[in-house]
């Protein structure tokens, strides 16, 4: 009976029913729910979500809001407002430097060259005033410059009045010339008394007697018909330092070379030597090869020995080839040698001369090349037939006159 009465209360429907007056928890959770998703008629969010600006809320918002369009303007044509604020007394050029773009650091191509050209020319002689003027604004203290009329009124009163100030000036001077007069006469007479003998003082003194009293006598007045050496002005190279050029003026006013410019000659004349050998070695090669095949034969010609090696070999290029891979081959080690010694020579020398001019090491290779390139094997061929034939004439004249000799000798008129 209990158990039917727990489970009658246990699934009744008026348990999950509140006592209270409110309507119960749930009806105040969804009421709390309500109010807190119900929008704040006081929320700016709310307010744009709704269509409405904060400008037109605040006063203040409204004030900075009717200004913008100016300060937009104003920030979009600062540069035309800045140069319309500039007074009438500032010239033209400094108005443009005032509005002009900032100078971002870099020089353009064009103030380079500029500034180039100025720093070659010599400065102007003399001093002008236009030029020492301030030539960004117009002093506007200076005086105007009065008219011809109002110059003319006032011409005679400015000579009577510079007259005056000329002879005063003048007296002025005069009795200044006869102050001093009397007073070098004064300090040389005391100065003899009160000046020991043999003292530097008393020669000094002495010295400077005997020059005045030469200059009474007229013994200066021909310096002035007396010219010296006239001195040659060098104008510099703005790309020199002025110490490096006057350092190697001195050294080439005392013939003096720097030890880097005689290990330069020495080095280019032993690289050159190398070289002229190198194709003279080559060059050797071919006519020995070719005096071995009979090509340059006795009254060869270029033509006929031209023929001859096509028929042979193709062409003259297939033999200076072939012949140049047999020669490279048993030559280097020579190469090897002799480039190993140059390359020990060119390294003192970049270690004395600057970095501009030093130089490069040999390469065996490029060196095999560049003796290959200097061959013309038509040039060669045409030398060394006219040397022969050369050779052979010189050589048939000479056994004529011998035997002429010979025979002169034999006959005997007497």
């Amino acid at each position: 009976m209990n158990r039917l009465a727990l489970l009658r209360y246990r699934y009744c429907p008026r348990r999950f029913q509140s006592t209270k007056d409110d309507g119960g928890y749930l009806a105040a959770r969804l009421q709390e729910l309500k109010e807190q998703n119900d929008p704040n008629p006081d929320d700016p969010l709310v307010k744009l979500t709704q269509g409405k600006s904060l400008v037109d809320e605040d006063a203040e918002l409204q004030k900075i809001y009717q200004k913008l369009d100016q300060k937009a303007f104003e920030e979009r044509y600062r540069r035309e407002i800045q140069y319309a604020k500039i007074p009438n007394h500032v010239n033209q050029q400094s108005k443009d430097t005032a509005v002009s773009e900032p100078w971002t650091g870099e020089e353009g191509v064009e103030f380079t060259s500029l500034r180039m050209i100025l720093d070659s020319t010599g400065k102007p002689d003399g001093s002008s005033s236009s030029v020492a003027a301030n030539v960004g604004f117009i002093n506007a203290a200076l005086p105007a410059k009065e008219p011809r009329a109002v110059r003319a009124s006032k011409s005679f009163r400015r000579k009577l009045e510079d007259a005056q100030d000329r002879v005063l000036k003048f007296q002025r001077d005069q009795k200044q010339e006869i102050d001093e007069t009397e007073q070098s006469e004064f300090r040389t007479l005391y100065a003899e008394k009160f000046t020991p003998i043999g003292s530097f003082e008393k020669l000094r003194s002495l010295a400077d007697q005997r020059i005045e009293e030469s200059m009474k006598q007229g013994g200066f007045d021909g310096l002035e018909h007396i010219k010296g050496k006239p001195s040659s002005f060098v104008q510099l190279n703005q790309h020199i330092d002025r110490t490096e050029h006057h350092l190697n003026n001195m050294l080439v006013r005392q013939n003096i070379a720097p030890p880097w410019i005689e290990s330069q000659g020495r080095v280019n004349g032993d690289i050159s030597a190398f070289r002229r050998e190198a194709a003279s070695m080559f060059e050797n090669e071919l006519l020995a090869y070719l005096d071995k095949t009979g090509i340059l034969r006795h009254n060869a010609t270029w033509e006929s020995a031209k023929s001859e090696i096509t028929s042979r070999f193709g062409s003259t290029g297939e033999l200076l080839q072939a012949r140049f891979s047999l020669w490279k081959t048993s030559q280097r080690s020579y190469f090897e040698s002799r480039i190993k010694t140059l390359n020990s020579g060119l390294r003192t020398y970049n270690l004395q001369a600057p970095l501009s001019t030093q130089k490069l090491y040999l390469l065996p290779e490029k060196e095999f090349d560049r003796a290959y390139n200097s061959i013309d094997l038509e040039k060669l061929v045409i030398e060394t037939l006219q040397e022969r034939m050369k050779q052979t004439a010189d050589s048939n004249a000479d056994r004529s006159d011998g035997g002429f000799s010979l025979f002169r000798k034999s006959l005997k008129f007497w």
